[in-house]
């Protein structure tokens, strides 16, 4: 068995994948498998994509967007290895990430995922340097938040620590991890197909008793280009995004959150709901449709739910011998 597969998943990303797959292929640990997933790309991806002659890489070429989800869940059934390390087309990684990162998982067997430093600009040592996260934290309202995001480097008390969430820009997830808090063969699920997925994987994650850790050792320079939750910016995305959005919020709500916590962070939560449901009314009635597709898989969410707090009671118990 391999000790670890990158995944990475493309759709029309010839702007960064050749830097990204030269940051991945110079590693200094090199003992590893590349999956490339290609999701149905128009534009030179794919020719990109083939230009690189290296053994370890495997290239899948999609018919079909299968989304973040889709393609990432593809490698990891695909593949046999300990660690998943994932990482985005337009991430660059340091030369030892993964190095660093693989010695960090090893250190704990209860860590499930390590996340690293990502800096927003191409310089992994200037203190000026914004950060575009450090591991994610959970808010009352259950937004996940980018740890330090756009602090400068130099200014920002960067240690190695445990989290609640780690990006999905960048993850390093354990193979034990992704089997157990798996939903039959999806790690990631397949309704979200884009955007919140490493929130609801996190959530799973801590739900089972993973322990995610942060490590400012693992370094990588990854620009955000998304952030829907600014109005400004929402307007400029496509109306498709929009609606994966909006969904995926509502689904991991029901799937992930307890009763018991919800009596009190109701008051964090529903009102957060309630502003999104009647500015799409007003203003963005094109999503409406999020609330369609939960009420269609309404019944599937609710079979994932029952499994993950199955296990959490499993899990509690388990821990409470």
């Amino acid at each position: 068995m391999e000790k670890i597969v990158v995944s990475i998943v493309t759709w029309n990303s010839e702007n960064t994948i050749s830097d990204c797959l030269k940051s991945v292929l110079s590693q200094t640990f090199s003992n590893f498998i590349l999956f490339v997933v290609d999701n149905n790309s128009t534009d030179n991806t794919i020719k990109i994509v083939e230009s690189f002659d290296d053994p370890r890489l495997i290239f899948e070429k999609k018919k079909e967007n299968t989304g973040f989800c889709g393609g990432h869940n593809y490698t990891i059934r695909n593949s046999s290895s300990e660690y998943v390390l994932l990482v985005n087309p337009d991430v660059k990684l340091s030369s030892n990430y993964v190095e660093n990162a693989l010695g960090v998982a090893g250190s704990d067997a209860r860590i499930g995922t390590v996340c690293g430093l990502l800096l927003q600009n191409n310089d992994f040592s200037s203190d000026d340097n914004l950060i575009d996260s450090a591991g994610m934290d959970i808010q009352r309202s259950r937004v996940l938040s980018m740890r330090f995001h756009n602090k400068k480097k130099g200014e920002s008390d960067l240690k190695q620590e445990f989290v609640f969430g780690a990006d999905g820009a960048l993850p390093l997830y354990r193979r034990e991890m992704i089997d157990d808090i798996s939903y039959k063969d999806e790690f990631f699920d397949e309704l979200f197909f884009a955007h919140k997925e490493d929130w609801d994987v996190s959530w799973r994650a801590n739900i089972f008793g993973w322990k995610t850790i942060f490590s400012p050792n693992c370094i990588a320079i990854h620009p955000r280009h998304f952030k829907p939750s600014s109005l400004r910016v929402r307007r400029s995305i496509s109306n498709e995004i929009k609606v994966h959005s909006v969904k995926n919020q509502l689904i991991l709500l029901l799937k992930n959150e307890q009763f018991s916590t919800f009596l009190t962070n109701g008051i964090f939560i529903l009102p957060r709901q309630f502003f999104i449901f009647f500015y799409i009314l007003i203003f963005e009635r094109s999503s409406l449709r999020a609330y369609k597709i939960v009420m269609r898989n309404l019944p599937l969410i609710l079979r994932k739910r029952r499994v993950i707090q199955g296990k959490r009671m499993s899990k509690e118990n388990n821990f409470g011998r």
